[in-house]
């Protein structure tokens, strides 16, 4: 993702998409803060530059076990598609999906500090 200005659209299990405008400071993608303890976490790209991340974390007794496929060309637009299954001991585990899309708007606004929400 590069520097600048970015809109996300994101839905979760059907619910109505939720939008956000924040300003990047870019960088190389950083495994996520999941809290807890990860036995895993692999980030790897695909043959067609797209970028696949799965992860395993435990944290009192619940792991949650995530997967997301990236595509695009990631100086303009990408999309996410993910999934998250979280279960604790003696329950069913419970799953979860997500689409992210996200948009470069150009640079950010006079003063936006990095990762803040701009408007």
């Amino acid at each position: 993702m590069k520097p600048g200005l970015w809109r996300q659209s994101y839905s979760f299990d059907g619910a109505p998409t939720a939008t956000r405008v924040l300003c990047s400071s870019g960088g190389s993608l950083a495994p996520p803060r999941l809290g807890g303890v990860c036995s895993k976490y692999e980030l790897r790209r695909t043959a067609a530059g797209g970028l696949i991340a799965d992860a395993v974390c435990t944290q009192d007794g619940l792991t949650a076990t995530m997967h997301s496929e990236d595509t695009g060309d990631f100086s303009r637009h990408f999309t996410e598609d993910n999934s998250i299954t979280n279960g604790f001991p003696g329950q069913p585990p419970q799953t979860s999906r997500g689409h992210l899309d996200t948009e470069y708007l150009g640079p950010c606004p006079s003063g936006a500090k990095p990762a803040q929400p701009a408007g």
